[in-house]
């Protein structure tokens, strides 16, 4: 179903090479392409991931020692998980 969709919108997707280092992702009518014509092998290669679109905010930047006023993409993302009981004993803190 996923792939199906992608073929049909892909301007929301993107295909990433599952390796280290990043680089190399296939957006619009390149993902398409690629999962029409990539073979099996190089498919299993690939993860087929939905874009995110996040919304621009207004921000201060420091560019030149200078504060700068613009509208930027938030892109920090920190996760964590946090279990404790009553008695003050950590359960999980990752």
């Amino acid at each position: 179903a996923a792939v199906e969709d992608a073929i049909a919108h892909p301007g929301n997707y993107v295909v990433k090479p599952q390796r280290e280092g990043g680089g190399n992702n296939i957006y619009g009518e390149n993902v398409r392409k690629a999962l029409q014509t990539m073979s099996k092998e190089e498919l299993a290669a690939h993860i087929l991931m939905q874009r995110i679109f996040p919304k621009e905010v207004d921000a201060c930047l420091v560019r030149r020692s200078e504060v700068v006023r613009v509208k930027a993409l938030q892109e920090l993302g920190v996760f964590g998980t946090f279990i404790g009981g009553e008695d003050g004993k950590v359960y999980l803190n990752e």
